[in-house]
Order: C-alpha cells, then structure tokens, then sequence
C-alpha cells in the first residue's frame, strides 16, 4: 500500500500502475492546467479494498478506504494546502467518520 500526497493529477489524468488499484482525490486547476495538492491511495490488487464515502473540506484534499482482510482496517491520506488552516472540527469529523464506518 502506498500513500501519495500533492500529486497535481486532475480527473482527465489516466495514471495506472501494474498490478495496483489507484484510489485518488483529484484536485481542481487553478489558473493552469495542473492541480494543486490531490492524494492517492495505490493498494496491491491481491487486497481487497473499497471506497469509504468522503467528507468535501475546504482546505484539505482528504480520501480513505477500508481494506478487507482477516481484519478491517481503514486506510486515509490528508493533504492540507501551504498557508491554510486545518480546523480541528474537521479532523473530529474524518476520525468520527471512520469510527461508525468501522463498526459497520
């Protein structure tokens, strides 16, 4: 499992790697064609994994998934922008998040 943060890819950006299923938060371009922050998760195909509904935040590009094995474990990349602010009521919700996901 891999975690990338500050990627620059934006949604029309075909990226594969062998044998690795790509889980990304594309950012949007700003002024240019390329974006700013954006994270992904590549995960081994030989592990199972899905996606977790997401939370939008202003400030943070923020993706997560649940891997399926002899446990559950659930698996998140947060990137905040240089010179924002990361509320601590949006780190509460990604953890409270994950909490009720993880008791399902």
């Amino acid at each position: 499992i891999a975690i990338i943060t500050e990627t620059w890819l934006i949604p029309k950006e075909i990226l594969k790697i062998l044998d690795y299923t790509l889980h990304r938060k594309d950012g949007f371009p700003i002024n240019t064609n390329k974006s700013k922050g954006a994270v992904l998760i590549a995960i081994r195909n030989s592990i199972p994994a899905e996606d977790i509904p997401q939370l939008a935040f202003p400030n943070i590009d923020f993706l997560s998934i649940k891997v399926k094995t002899t446990i559950y474990l659930i698996i998140g990349a947060v990137y905040a922008r240089p010179k924002t602010k990361i509320l601590t009521t949006d780190l509460d919700s990604i953890i409270s998040l994950h909490g009720v996901l993880y008791h399902r």
